[in-house]
């Protein structure tokens, strides 16, 4: 009796181990397939971050003394780390990872020369082997032809923020043409008043001297003190009035180098027009180099 209860609880014991090596025997290829959609989603990840937060908040990724591993060690980056090792620097396996930078100036227009930023980055995948070639690309075309060879488990993923600069690029144009829009408007409506007292006083003075001249506009506008000219856009107050304050909050604002960018209007005679600018008041132009977007506003009837 006892040796059956022995034999019985030897088999149950076998039974039992037997189930957790098939248990672990079918988890490998589950657990394979989760650190790679983890490293996976950490790539896209880090491309979401750089061009919806790093980029539009600095007008590029980083400053260009700074390295691929500075940058993903950036705390919006870091964040982002595989849970289990909470390094930036590392795959979902633990291993390092392989990242390259290329940085190419691009001409967003003739005065806005952008430092796009592209990144290559890999995993070794679950064999802990890289099989992609290590060759940093020098452009972005070499950076958009790397990829894993045919059979490797390697994990690659490659972006740049080009398009986030080309973005950010357009939203700062399109608000500056909104303030624009706002001082011509205002302009115009008092132009317009300012042309029919100027007629008014013409007419007046026909009944006393039927040979006065007629108004000579381009010098009145050029010489009258009286004579509307394009509104004063470095007072809080007239900005308040156009209703632009938020356009200059997001045009005027400070990078992370400590300068920032800047509206201000140049002119001879603001009666006659004069050039809507944002400047980059960067000592050192950096970043996008000397950024100087421009919209001519022209006075007169």
């Amino acid at each position: 009796m006892q040796a059956a209860l022995i034999l019985a609880m030897f088999s149950l014991f076998i039974g039992v181990m037997g189930s957790f090596v098939v248990g672990a025997g079918s988890s490998a290829p589950q657990l394979k397939k989760a650190l790679t959609q983890e490293t996976e989603t950490y790539f896209r990840n880090i491309e979401r971050v750089v061009n919806t937060e790093l980029t539009p908040n600095q007008l590029q990724v980083a400053a260009p003394t700074t390295t691929a591993a500075q940058i993903l060690q950036l705390p919006a980056i870091a964040q982002l780390a595989p849970g289990k090792w909470g390094n930036p620097l590392l795959d979902a396996w633990g291993n390092p990872l392989r990242v390259n930078i290329v940085r190419v100036p691009i001409a967003l227009t003739a005065a806005a020369i952008a430092p796009v930023t592209g990144f290559v980055l890999v995993s070794a995948g679950p064999d802990r082997t890289f099989q992609t070639p290590n060759t940093p690309p020098s452009t972005l075309a070499a950076l958009q032809g790397i990829i894993a060879p045919a059979g490797s488990d390697d994990i690659v993923a490659t972006f740049t923020d080009e398009p986030a600069q080309r973005m950010t690029f357009g939203l700062l144009n399109a608000r500056l043409e909104r303030v624009a829009n706002a001082m011509l408007r205002e302009y115009q409506g008092r132009l317009a008043d300012y042309r029919v007292a100027i007629e008014n006083a013409y007419r007046a003075a026909l009944q006393t001297n039927p040979t006065t001249p007629p108004p000579n506009w381009v010098s009145l506008l050029g010489a009258d003190p009286s004579a509307p000219s394009f509104a004063d856009i470095g007072n809080i107050g007239t900005r308040q009035s156009l209703g632009v304050t938020e356009e200059f909050a997001m045009l005027e604002r400070q990078l992370p180098n400590g300068t920032g960018l800047v509206v201000s209007i140049s002119s001879t005679n603001l009666r006659l027009g004069g050039t809507l600018q944002l400047q980059n008041q960067s000592a050192a132009p950096s970043p996008w180099s000397v950024l100087n977007l421009s919209i001519p506003l022209t006075g007169g009837f």
